[in-house]
């Protein structure tokens, strides 16, 4: 975690507790903590790369026009890996 700041340790640790079991295991509902937790995912990345737009720092996890039936967990999961360089297990 040396490349975060302490404070968004625990949104990381509540990421990789949501992409490793609930979200992938019930799209009954969908919990509505994921938004707090998708949020501030982007805005860390977002003040990191303050010359992206919105849609391009999304865009940049998909390839193109993939995006648009996919699921919060694999947009955490590839803002991750591409904005992080945290790989997924």
């Amino acid at each position: 975690m040396g490349k975060l700041g302490k404070n968004f340790e625990d949104i990381m640790s509540k990421i990789e507790k949501q992409v490793s079991g609930d979200w992938k295991a019930s799209y009954d509902g969908r919990p509505e903590e994921r938004i707090d937790i998708v949020l501030a995912l982007i805005r860390e990345v977002w003040k990191r790369n303050p010359s992206l737009r919105l849609c391009q720092l999304i865009g940049n996890c998909f390839d193109a026009g993939d995006n648009y039936n996919r699921e919060d967990h694999e947009l955490l999961c590839n803002i991750l890996r591409v904005y992080l360089g945290e790989e997924d297990e």
